[in-house]
């Protein structure tokens, strides 16, 4: 841990180090912090729905109500939150570098900054986790849907540049879809 003091000079005048080279945030400390609160996260989502799964019943008339698995559920995820933001938060602010010539309400300041930045950056990687995720399935309903769709305009498309001479009714056909999506015609 960095520890920054005032030096004596040889006359002994105590003069006070330039606070203003050395940044007041310790980002390895939020960071770490930070980390810590998105896995606490993570670990108490996967408890929670453990738990709230095991309170469910496949039978009717058995286990809890759907708004008592509601109330619990929001309840959850508001203490959850809570626990994994406040135990990085300390964190952050107990491994932020150590200034020894700072008032004691100024070092509470600079704790409780580090728990704040801790937080902020716990949630900006935890909504780029979801985004991500988002994205991912997004992604593969779109390449699901689409070659099937594409391949309905391509034939219309051909069928179009060929079509058969006025007068003769040419068959309607439609594309038979299959189990995994694709179509044959």
């Amino acid at each position: 841990m960095d520890t920054y003091s005032s030096r004596t000079q040889p006359t002994g005048v105590t003069a006070v180090p330039n606070e203003a080279n050395a940044s007041a945030v310790s980002w390895a400390a939020v960071l770490a912090g930070a980390f810590v609160a998105a896995a606490l996260t993570v670990t108490l989502v996967a408890l929670g729905t453990g738990l709230g799964l095991s309170s469910v019943s496949p039978w009717s008339n058995a286990g809890v109500s759907a708004t008592t698995i509601g109330v619990a559920t929001i309840v959850w995820l508001i203490l959850m939150q809570l626990v994994a933001s406040a135990t990085g938060g300390y964190l952050a602010g107990r491994l932020r570098t150590k200034w020894v010539d700072v008032h004691t309400d100024e070092v509470f300041f600079r704790d409780t900054a580090h728990g704040f930045l801790a937080w902020a950056v716990g949630i900006v990687i935890g909504a780029a986790f979801l985004a991500s995720a988002a994205a991912s399935l997004l992604g593969t309903a779109v390449q699901t849907a689409v070659p099937l769709e594409l391949s309905i305009i391509l034939q219309m498309f051909v069928r179009s540049m060929t079509s058969p001479p006025i007068g003769t009714a040419a068959p309607i056909r439609f594309p038979k879809t299959t189990v995994r999506g694709s179509s044959s015609f």
